[in-house]
C-alpha cells in the first residue's frame, strides 16, 4: 500500500459524508462563514467574477451613479440647466438624465449646460466621479485580461487500462487555449473516505506517475499511474473500486509562455467517472504534407476492451 499522507488541507475526520473536495471547475467545495466585508476585497471579487456578472455590475453601477446625480439635479431645479425644454415631468427627467451622462462622460455636446454655482458644483463633482469611475473600470478590465490563467481540458473519464503486462489508472489533458504551456508538472493524489466508529475518515495517497513532468505541451498528455503492489488500487476489482468513496485530486502546474508566469489548474474525478478496461484513442494524425492535426475534442474518446 502506498504511503498515506495525513492531510492535503481538506481535513481528515468529519461527522457527515461530504461532497467532492474539488469541483470540476477547479474550485474547492468549501463555503466560508463568518467573513467580514473588507472594501479591499472588492477588487479581488470583481477580478474573479464571471464576465457576465462583472459587466452587469459595471453597467448597473454606472446607471445608479447617473440616476443619483439626476435626482440631485432635479432637486436643485432643472431651470439651472440651460437647454432643458421638456413640457412634462417624464421628458424633464429624461433630459436631466442625458445631461448627467454627458457630464459624467465629459462629452459635453453643448446643448445642455449648468448655470448657477450650486448646479455647476454638482456638475464638477459628477465630472470628477466619471473620470475616477472610468479609470477604475479600465484598471479592472486590464486586470481581468492580464491575469494569467489556464484552460486545461480534462478527459471526461479516467480509465483503468492495460499497461505493461498489468493495469494502470489513466486520464488525459490538453491545452484548449492558443497560448503555449511549457514544463508541466502533475501531482495526483487519491482520497478514499472510510466510515469508522460513526465518523468519516479521509485517507490520502500520493499516486506515483510514470511521467510526472513534460517539457513541451503541443498535444495531449496522458497521465498514467501504474497499479502495482505499492498502489492503493492494487488487486482491487471494478466492483470494489466503484463501492469506495474515492476522489482523484489533481494539480497541474506549468509555465505560460504568453504571460511569462507560472499557472495552476485543479480538477478531480470521482468513482462515477471511472471506465474499466478501456483504452484512449489517439486524437491526432499526420497528413500527407507532414502536418500534425490534433482534434482536441477527441481526448475524451476511448475504446472498451474485451474482458
Amino acid at each position: 500500500m502506498a504511503e498515506n499522507k495525513q492531510d492535503l488541507g481538506f481535513g481528515i475526520d468529519t461527522k457527515r459524508k461530504t461532497k467532492r473536495l474539488i469541483n470540476p471547475d477547479g474550485s474547492f467545495n468549501v463555503k466560508k462563514k463568518g467573513n467580514h466585508f473588507d472594501i479591499r476585497d472588492t477588487y479581488l471579487a470583481l477580478i474573479l467574477a464571471p464576465w457576465l456578472n462583472f459587466l452587469i455590475f459595471i453597467l448597473v453601477s454606472l446607471i445608479a451613479i447617473n440616476m443619483l446625480f439626476t435626482c440631485i439635479s432635479i432637486l436643485i431645479g432643472t431651470e439651472n440647466i440651460i437647454g432643458i425644454t421638456a413640457e412634462n415631468h417624464l421628458n424633464e427627467f429624461l433630459e436631466t438624465l442625458y445631461f448627467s451622462f454627458q457630464t459624467f462622460t465629459t462629452v459635453g455636446y453643448g446643448q445642455l449646460a449648468p448655470t448657477g454655482n450650486l448646479m455647476s458644483t454638482v456638475a464638477a463633482l459628477e465630472s470628477m466621479t466619471g473620470l475616477v469611475s472610468f479609470a477604475v473600470v479600465t484598471g479592472l478590465i486590464y486586470g481581468r485580461f492580464s491575469r494569467p490563467s489556464t484552460r486545461l481540458l480534462y478527459s471526461n473519464n479516467f480509465l483503468i487500462a492495460p499497461y505493461k503486462e498489468g493495469m494502470s489508472l489513466q486520464f488525459r489533458i490538453a491545452n484548449s487555449r492558443m497560448s503555449t504551456l511549457l514544463e508541466l508538472d502533475a501531482n495526483v493524489n487519491l482520497q478514499i473516505t472510510e466510515h469508522i466508529n460513526g465518523k468519516y475518515h479521509r485517507n490520502y495517497y500520493p499516486l506515483k506517475l510514470e511521467l510526472n513532468k513534460i517539457t513541451f505541451f503541443p498535444l495531449n498528455w496522458t497521465i498514467v499511474h501504474k497499479i502495482d503492489d505499492k498502489s492503493p488500487l492494487f488487486n482491487l476489482k471494478e466492483s470494489e473500486i466503484l463501492n469506495k468513496d474515492l476522489e482523484l485530486l489533481i494539480l497541474i502546474k506549468g509555465f505560460d509562455d504568453t504571460f511569462g508566469q507560472v499557472v495552476h489548474s485543479r480538477y478531480s474525478y470521482t468513482e462515477d467517472d471511472l471506465v474499466w478496461n478501456a483504452k484512449f484513442k489517439i486524437p491526432y494524425e499526420t497528413i500527407e504534407n507532414g502536418d500534425v492535426i490534433f482534434n482536441i475534442n477527441q481526448i475524451h474518446d476511448f475504446d472498451k476492451l474485451n474482458s
